[in-house]
């Protein structure tokens, strides 16, 4: 049985029903409905029929053609009214068999390439990561050695620059020392000459009080 067309007449006050109403329409009601609306006659949709326009070689969709009918329409009577369902041929299923078991081993076969490519890929990864933080470590490490010879070196630097000034102040004052110290030897000739005759006069003056001293003694 079929659902017909529904009847969306609405009664109001001027007599109308506001009552929708259906009706289930048979296989023949069916039929003469989709003749008369393609036109022209067609041929009745039966087992029979469509069994003999098959066995003449026709598709589906022409013998939905010669009854007038759409194609799921053929497809519904051959399932539910005919009782048709389409076999497969051995070779058909067996080829079917063949194809899932391909799809199957493709697919497994490409999920244990994907998973050999994942392990690879998070090996490579572990390795990654101890590869930069070895690199991480070893640049603090240079860091701080590097911040310790700067420390060290502007220490020294510090170092140097007050013991430089230092020694500036030094020769500055042991130049000084020394320009005095020249200038000293300079003068001592005329400072030796001095004392020679100091020491010559104190020497005369010495003896003449000795000769005077003894004189006295023996008069």
């Amino acid at each position: 049985m079929w659902e017909g067309i529904r009847n969306s007449k609405v009664e109001r006050n001027d007599g109308w029903s506001s009552e929708v109403t259906t009706t289930r329409w048979t296989q023949e009601q069916v039929e003469d409905y989709f003749k008369d609306q393609k036109g022209g006659q067609k041929m009745k949709a039966t087992k029979e029929a469509y069994q003999d326009l098959k066995a003449k070689g026709m598709t589906d969709k022409e013998i939905a053609g010669e009854f007038g009918l759409a194609i799921n329409t053929l497809y519904k009577y051959k399932s539910t009214e005919w009782g048709i369902t389409r076999k497969k041929t051995e070779a058909q299923e067996n080829a079917g068999i063949r194809e899932n078991q391909i799809v199957s081993k493709t697919d497994s076969d490409k999920y244990l390439e994907l998973m050999d490519k994942y392990e690879k890929l998070q090996r490579e990864h572990h390795q990654l990561n101890n590869d930069f933080s070895k690199v991480e470590q070893q640049r603090d490490e240079l860091t701080e050695y590097a911040t310790e010879r700067l420390n060290k070196v502007l220490y020294e630097n510090e170092y140097l620059k007050n013991d430089y000034t230092a020694l500036c102040r030094s020769y500055d004052k042991l130049e000084a020392e020394n320009m005095e110290l020249k200038k000293r030897l300079e003068k001592q000739p005329a400072e030796n000459k001095r004392i020679n005759l100091l020491e010559r006069s104190l020497l005369l003056e010495y003896m003449k009080e000795g000769v005077a001293d003894v004189s006295q003694t023996h008069c």
